[in-house]
């Protein structure tokens, strides 16, 4: 599965490494090369900064698990190998890189391009993001992306407050019949809670709801 592996300020990298990044290789402890994607990568002031997904083959909870990172050989070929990275249980990976220029490419295969609608670049969890101030500013997605197969949804999250009723993910037509799925801060009929929900279009009496049990604490990922 894709590893979120983060390097902040490295001097050893920062000396040895290529600009670009194109030299870097992760490997497993048995010397074995696997796919990451670089999300970002910047050498500044010596030092060596960057976001990886790297796909791991496992990692053991018990005795934790040996990954090992190269890089230094001027005349590599770029290591990025993204499509490898997002395999086919992957519909949609979007990053919203990344701080300064937003853009809603797809990270898989499948080219689920977003189109960006008043949305501006921001600082995000891991590099950038979209900020959305609720008022006419959205991503639309591919209509295929919500669909009536099992589905799961992540998302890095900001609420400036919880007290309003927010989507994150959903359909445009979810207030129908239709079996649109879609992920929210509160739902529709209370919209003062601070919880996560999952809707699942509308039966004609009301939303199919699964609440979550964890609070969502304003201003805070």
């Amino acid at each position: 599965f894709p590893l979120y592996v983060k390097i902040d300020s490295d001097t050893d990298m920062g000396a040895g490494a290529l600009s670009n990044g194109y030299d870097i290789r992760f490997a497993t402890s048995t010397g074995v090369i696997i796919p990451y994607e670089r999300e970002s990568w910047t050498i500044a002031s010596g030092s060596g900064s960057g976001d990886f997904w790297v796909k791991v083959p496992k990692i053991l909870s018990s005795t934790g698990t040996n990954i090992y990172v190269y890089y230094g050989n001027a005349s590599a070929s770029n290591g990025n190998n993204v499509t490898n990275v997002w395999d086919s249980n992957f519909k949609m990976v979007q990053h919203l890189p990344n701080g300064s220029t937003l853009s809603a490419t797809d990270s898989t295969s499948n080219g689920n391009y977003g189109i960006i609608t008043n949305v501006v670049a921001g600082v995000g969890k891991v590099d950038g993001a979209g900020i959305l101030d609720g008022n006419g500013d959205y991503v639309t997605l591919p209509n295929d992306i919500l669909g009536k197969e099992n589905q799961t949804y992540s998302a890095w999250v900001k609420a400036e407050t919880t007290s309003v009723y927010g989507v994150i993910v959903g359909g445009d037509k979810w207030t129908y019949s239709s079996p649109f799925g879609g992920l929210t801060i509160g739902d529709s009929s209370d919209q003062n809670t601070d919880k996560a929900y999952f809707s699942v279009g509308y039966d004609g009496v009301g939303y199919r709801i699964a609440g979550g049990t964890a609070t969502v604490t304003d201003g805070a990922w």
